[in-house]
């Protein structure tokens, strides 16, 4: 019976199956008895998902894993509701593909209060409530009572009605959080932290799941985050809690942070690089490894330059980066763009403007570039090398370069590769190609590898620096290592020092191509012979190496000859004079010269061809400068005719008309005058005058610097800064101060900074104005290499209003090149831990720190350190100050050399240095003053004004003076200690000295304040030290 009665059962469900199917609106009456056998063999589940819901086989079979049922009443219930709400069969296939078990669910108690929901309380209209729906199916599993509808009502009293019902259609995983426990307490949390409503949308919108974790969590996570510097009002600041929130977020985040350290990023680098872009530790490992093996292993940019701009290690590698950086590097070849192009110009701009940046620009210098970009010709490194870029040699090296090199791929392969395995770059390999593309034929072991262990292993030379220099001098690679390389460098360390010989090798110089056993060696032994010293025979090596070329004998007679004409041995003229007087084109044009100068009037004992000729005529016909004088000042010849001696000579006969100079002026006053200057810089002079506003004294010194023929861009220039508000006063200041303005393009060049001022800084119309016009080098910096990106990396690291303030007093910050000097000096300063406000002070106040090189501020740096200050100190700063800079270690020198005159001893100047390191920047003649007063005035040691050195700093007549004078009249009357201390004296305030000296002693002595006010003369003062 009991089985009898299940296959009756199994029957009648087959039946009631059946004639559902012969009724489906996806299904035909003639298929339903092959449904039934679909069903018996496929599971009657994934068949009802494919025949009534309209789902594809593989959907179907998907979807059947996470429903089951056995009869079809209840799944056809639900399917006539939802047709009935209006749902379409494309909605309804939707929303059963995503969630299956609704097909199961109570359609009145479960679905209906979801619709009313968004009908009426979410105000929807009934499309835009199904479409969500369809979308969104995870809305129809939440609890109206308990998520949607507090979760809609919170959101609009946040984001107002409009934005929650967006954050509906939205989908925001938001409306899935329990909204009193976790929504709600941690959006207020955000809000108490002062993080905007636009911020806080962004977080519902699209990192809802921030808010799911619990509030003990989810404010350990936002403090995690305020701690690593990040600004709470900023969007990033939401970034990096999504970053930071989740297991598996974590995961990731350790995951990344392997490999940036494995790239050679330092911690400081990494959470730089998360403060700037937090989801750049939510990348995967393959593509940070391939975005940074691109950039560093093919371009040759240092790994962490790129924490600076993380944004760039989100771009897509093969749609992006590789094509804009290969176009930029051709360009970069070519001499089209600079060599150290930045990432960030390159990478950053949109598809439009980098179009027309570097391709459309570059057509006609380059026809291939298009085709460049899109990746039709870079099908290889070795094409993108070989065919790319060997333009840029000549026509006939390149013709004898492609019978070698593409004849015999194989070999020119094998040496790219040989090349990259030993450490060139693939910019040096291409400019090693260019300039010398035999390498690529040669033999890689017999020929290339003993030449690269020589300067590796036997010269001590440094990988890089061996490199450049192979890299820069063909002449280093083609030389014979055993007849010529080898045995120079030898001779030469013996003779000038293995560091000078080592600067030659870096410098190619042709002395590594001459023979030396028969020319280098007896040459320069001969010349050691004769007394010559060791300065001028390195004078020689370094700057004259060709006189070395003459075989020995003739060489001799050139020196023998040299000094018969009364060259003294000893010094370096005695060098240039061999150099003069050598080989048969230095003799022709010798002759030729004495020829010139016999002609002009010169005796032989006062002596190119048409330079000579063309400026003599200049400087007597037209100047009227005595020929015989030109003798007295020969190097007057050497100068440019059109950049230096006409122009120096118009100038100084228009300010001789002008009555501003001398008529009988010294020839040596064109010296220094540069500028191309016309006949015509009078009508320059005078537009600077009559339309600028300028003196006449500045509009002189204007016109040195600027040249227009005509005055339609002037005019255009000063129409425009009208318009912009600048008052004539601050136009003429402007121009006075940066004349090159009158002659750049209003809408190129200064619209663009002028709108970067007052859009993107926040700097008021006034300030902005004011600033330009006592600073204008902002107008003449580069926007988007110079002042943008400057602007933009100070903002994070010292604050947009700080930033205003440096814009505002003209700091020279903004001219300093970011990427290799700003950016590396400030990270060297912070992984020292120097401090925010340490930094700051450097930023604002000696911005002239960072304008050294990399390696020679991180020397700078260490000596600082090394003299025992502090870095978390501020002085730690003014002492690099005070070593950076050619001018400061000469004003160094010269107050070494003061403080040893008054009887300093160096334990004394570097207490005073440490204690202030103003001291040593002070001029000779305030330190002598200064000292002279307190040590023969007022009988103090010279040498204990070292424990106390900024004493020295103060006004001598205005505060040193009247407070001593005050002070000793007092210890004259027995008021005070002899032995009073000068800090105790000087330091004080103005209001604190006259109450502790001045009105304390009024009644005992009436006169004091007018010995302090200096009223009374020497005599009186006598007298009352007398009393």
């Amino acid at each position: 019976m009991l089985i009898r009665s299940i296959i009756l059962s199994r029957s009648r469900k087959h039946q009631s199956l059946a004639n559902f199917f012969a009724g489906s609106a996806f299904a035909s009456p003639e298929n339903a008895n092959s449904s039934i056998v679909k069903l018996a063999e496929e599971g009657y589940v994934a068949s009802y998902l494919v025949n009534s819901c309209g789902l594809s086989a593989a959907d179907a079979n998907s979807a059947s894993k996470k429903v089951h049922f056995d009869d079809i009443d209840k799944p056809n219930t639900v399917l006539n509701f939802l047709e009935k709400q209006g749902f379409s069969k494309t909605e309804i296939a939707e929303l059963v593909r995503k969630k299956p078990k609704l097909l199961l669910a109570n359609h009145e108690k479960f679905l209906l209060p979801k619709i009313e929901f968004f009908l009426q309380l979410a105000g929807f209209t009934k499309e835009d409530a199904l479409t969500t729906l369809s979308k969104h199916p995870h809305f129809l599993a939440c609890s109206v009572k308990h998520r949607l509808a507090p979760v809609f009502n919170y959101a609009k009293d946040v984001i107002g009605t409009v934005k929650a019902q967006a954050l509906l259609r939205h989908g925001s995983w938001a409306f899935n959080i329990d909204p009193n426990d976790r929504l709600i307490p941690n959006v207020e949390y955000l809000r108490e932290l002062g993080v905007p409503i636009n911020c806080i949308e962004l977080a519902l919108f699209h990192c809802g799941n921030i808010f799911s974790q619990e509030p003990i969590k989810f404010r350990e996570v936002v403090e995690e985050v305020k701690q690593m510097g990040i600004d709470p009002t900023k969007t990033m600041f939401i970034m990096a809690i999504e970053a930071r929130s989740g297991k598996s977020t974590l995961e990731l985040w350790d995951k990344c942070y392997q490999v940036y350290s494995k790239w050679g990023w330092s911690k400081d680098d990494i959470y730089m690089a998360f403060r700037k872009h937090p989801h750049c530790m939510l990348l995967s490992e393959k593509k940070i490894s391939e975005t940074l093996d691109f950039l560093v292993n093919m371009l040759g940019r240092d790994p962490c330059s790129v924490a600076h701009f993380p944004t760039i290690i989100m771009y897509n590698l093969e749609k992006r980066i590789i094509p804009r950086c290969s176009v930029v590097h051709l360009l970069s070849l070519k001499g089209l763009v600079k060599k150290d192009w930045s990432l960030t110009s390159v990478l950053a701009p949109a598809e439009r403007v980098f179009m027309e940046r570097y391709v459309t620009k570059y057509t006609k210098q380059v026809p291939q570039i298009y085709d460049i970009y899109q990746g039709k010709k870079l099908e290889s490194v070795v094409c993108f090398i070989l065919v790319e870029f060997m333009w840029v040699v000549s026509r006939k090296r390149r013709r004898r370069f492609c019978k070698g090199a593409f004849r015999r791929p194989k070999k020119a392969n094998a040496v790219l590769k040989f090349l990259k395995k030993r450490g060139f770059s693939k910019t040096q390999i291409a400019e090693l190609v260019t300039r010398h593309p035999q390498v690529l034929v040669s033999n890689p072991d017999k020929s290339l590898l003993p030449k690269i262990e020589f300067f590796l292993h036997f010269t001590g030379i440094s990988e890089k620096d061996a490199f450049t220099a192979m890299t820069r001098y063909r002449s280093l690679l083609t030389r014979n290592l055993k007849q010529r390389l080898e045995p120079v460098y030898e001779y030469l360390a013996d003779i000038i020092g293995t560091v000078k010989a080592q600067d030659l090798l870096n410098s190619g110089s042709w002395i590594f191509s001459l023979d030396p056993t028969e020319r280098v060696i007896p040459n320069v032994d001969f010349l050691k012979n004769l007394g010559v010293p060791q300065q001028c025979i390195e004078l020689a090596v370094f700057q004259c190496p060709g006189f070395f070329c003459a075989k020995y004998d003739e060489f001799t007679k050139v020196v023998e000859e040299v000094k018969e004409m009364g060259f003294d041995v000893t010094k370096s003229m005695f060098i240039l004079a061999i150099d003069a007087r050598k080989g048969k084109g230095s003799l022709d044009l010798w002759d030729k010269c004495y020829k010139v100068y016999s002609k002009w009037g010169w005796s032989k004992d006062r002596h190119t061809y048409g330079k000579i000729s063309t400026a003599l005529d200049f400087l007597v016909n037209k100047v009227g400068v005595d020929s015989r004088s030109v003798a007295l000042r020969p190097y007057v010849l050497f100068y440019s005719m059109e950049k230096r001696i006409i122009p120096g000579c118009s100038i100084i006969l228009f300010l001789s008309s002008k009555g501003l100079v001398k008529k009988k002026w010294n020839l040596s006053s064109i010296y220094g005058l540069t500028m191309q200057i016309k006949f015509e810089k009078e009508g320059v002079i005078s537009y600077l005058v009559n339309s600028c506003g300028l003196s006449a004294e500045n509009a002189v010194s204007a016109s040195k610097k600027v040249h227009f023929d005509g005055t339609n861009k002037p005019d255009s220039v000063l129409e425009f800064l009208q318009k912009q508000g600048f008052s004539k006063s601050q136009i003429g200041e402007l121009v006075a101060k940066h004349p090159q303005v009158l002659v750049s393009n209003p809408n190129k060049s200064l619209l663009p900074k002028i709108d970067f001022f007052l859009q993107l800084t926040g700097i008021s119309e006034k300030d902005f104005l004011t600033t330009v016009a006592s600073n204008p080098q902002f107008l003449a910096r580069n926007l988007n290499r110079r002042v943008g990106p400057v602007y933009d990396y100070l903002e994070n690291i010292i604050g947009s209003v700080k930033v205003q303030t440096l814009l505002r007093r003209g700091s020279w910050t903004f001219n300093l090149d970011l990427e290799n000097k700003l950016i590396p000096h400030v990270d060297f300063l912070r992984k020292l831990g120097v401090p925010p406000n340490c930094i700051e002070l450097a930023l604002f106040h000696c911005p002239g720190i960072f304008w050294s090189n990399q390696v020679e501020f991180k020397k700078i740096v260490e000596e600082v350190r090394q003299m025992g200050f502090d870095p978390s100190k501020s002085m730690f700063i003014v002492a690099i100050h005070t070593r950076s800079g050619k001018g400061n270690l000469a004003l160094w020198d010269k107050c070494y050399e003061a403080y040893i005159k008054w009887g300093w001893s160096k334990d004394d100047i570097d207490m005073a240095f440490r204690k202030h390191p103003g001291c040593m920047l002070l001029s000779e003649r305030k330190i002598s003053k200064v000292l002279d007063f307190l040590v023969n005035k007022v009988g103090r040691d010279s040498r204990s004004v070292a424990l106390s050195p900024y004493v020295l700093f103060y006004n001598l007549e205005k505060r040193t003076i009247p407070r001593c004078s005050v002070v000793h009249v007092l210890y004259l009357k027995g008021l005070v200690k002899k032995d009073w201390s000068l800090t105790c004296v000087l330091c004080p305030t103005e209001k604190a000295f006259l109450e502790k000296y001045v009105t304390r002693y009024a009644e005992k002595l009436p006169e004091l304040y007018d010995i302090y006010l200096e009223k009374l003369g020497s005599s009186k003062l006598k007298s009352v030290q007398q009393c």
